[in-house]
């Protein structure tokens, strides 16, 4: 565990540098990213890689949050304001 991510079945675009793109509530793109170098997290070599996406205005009802072609995630701009969004997942 804490070795490096290799990308496997089917999340090769998966990996540091993949973008990360953050929408407001019209569907207009706000931040964009991208993920930090990955390292397993357990011996089915589960990856994690830290992200951050600065600037993004508070004035939107929820965003969404996109890695790669992944498909969004919504949040609320209450989840935001909190601090919440920490973890997205991506398969099982």
């Amino acid at each position: 565990m804490g070795l490096p991510c290799i990308a496997t079945k089917g999340y090769a675009d998966i990996g540091e540098g993949s973008p990360i793109t953050v929408y407001n509530a019209a569907g207009q793109i706000v931040g964009i990213g991208a993920l930090g170098k990955g390292r397993t997290v357990d011996t089915a070599g589960s990856c994690l890689f830290p992200f951050g996406v600065a600037g993004i205005p508070s004035d939107s009802k929820f965003y969404q949050v996109e890695v790669s072609h992944r498909g969004k995630v919504t949040y609320s701009s209450g989840d935001v304001d909190q601090g919440k969004v920490v973890l997205l997942t991506l398969g099982t």
